[in-house]
Order: structure tokens, then sequence, then C-alpha cells
């Protein structure tokens, strides 16, 4: 690549660069000049700034948090067993009737915690069982209750990214 500053073009040309043109350069071969201004480069280093503000705003924490199962007892809407992810930064709902987002984890659960039972096990007898294992005081109409202490990685704006579970079989 052939540069040509706004000095050299004053000099061999004899001519002024328009004032927002920062120099003129040509590729190997080729016979055009062509411009780089101001407003190029200032894009260009506005693209690398915000590139590197959001690299060291986005980052990943490994919190405490509690997996949590209850059962609603009632016979009106949203009856049935639950789980959830409690954390300090937030809850996360695993298989809440109307969002999906983190359903992928419910499997790799009851993966770690067997408790005692075959994989072909229905989710309900999981949950009874989960229960038992890990206890909870009853609060309200969720009879019965459990939790269970254990790490969550999550990123800067409160994203669940994945479970730590000691017990998981890969």
């Amino acid at each position: 690549m052939t540069i040509m500053t706004r000095s050299g073009a004053r000099f061999w040309w004899k001519e002024e660069l328009p004032k927002n043109v920062i120099y003129l350069y040509k590729e190997i071969g080729e016979e055009n000049w062509r411009e780089y201004t101001y407003s190029e480069r200032n894009a260009e280093r506005k693209e690398k700034q915000e590139f590197r503000i959001s690299e060291k705003r986005y980052h990943f924490i490994r919190v405490p948090c509690y997996i949590h199962v209850f059962n609603i007892n009632s016979d009106f809407l949203f009856a049935g067993f639950y789980i959830t992810i409690w954390s300090k930064y937030g809850t996360w709902y695993l298989n809440w009737r109307t969002d999906w987002k983190h359903e992928k984890f419910f499997p790799r659960i009851k993966n770690a915690l067997p408790l005692g039972l075959l994989d072909i096990a229905d989710d309900k007898a999981w949950f009874t069982e989960f229960c038992k294992a890990y206890p909870m005081k009853a609060k309200g109409i969720q009879k019965p209750r459990g939790n269970y202490l254990t790490h969550c990685i999550i990123d800067s704006y409160g994203k669940l990214i994945d479970i730590e579970l000691s017990g998981e079989y890969k």
C-alpha cells in the first residue's frame, strides 16, 4: 500500500487536500488514489472502543444458589410441582408453564440427584423424593417443599448460564 500524506501532497502535487481527508492511499497495482477521512477513522475508533467496553462489562459470576422444589396444593390454576433456582441475584423458573427458557437444566438436575429412582421414573415421583430428601418448612399452600444448596453461574446481566452439580454424570 502506498500512502500520500497531506504534507506529501502539498510538496509533490503542489495542492492542498480537503480538510476532511487525513491521507490518500492506493494498493499496489492500482492507479486511483482513495481518501481516508476523519469520519472513517472515528468510526473505526468508536467500533473498537465499544467492543472493548462490552468485553469489560460482560463477565460471569459464580454465586451460591438453592434448587427449590415445591408443590402447590390447589384445585385451581397452577397446581402441581415446580422447580426454581434461587440466588441473591434472581430467581429462575425451570418448569414454569409460561416460561420455558431454562427447561434444559431440569434433566441435568434429575441426572445429578437421582434420589434412588430409575431414569424412567416420572417427574412427580422425583419431586416427591426430592422434598423428602431435602425438606423445608411448608409455607401456605406449598406442601411439601425442599431445597438443595449448590452454585450457579450467571452473567453480568443476570442471565442464568449454568448450574454446578457435583454428582452430575456425563
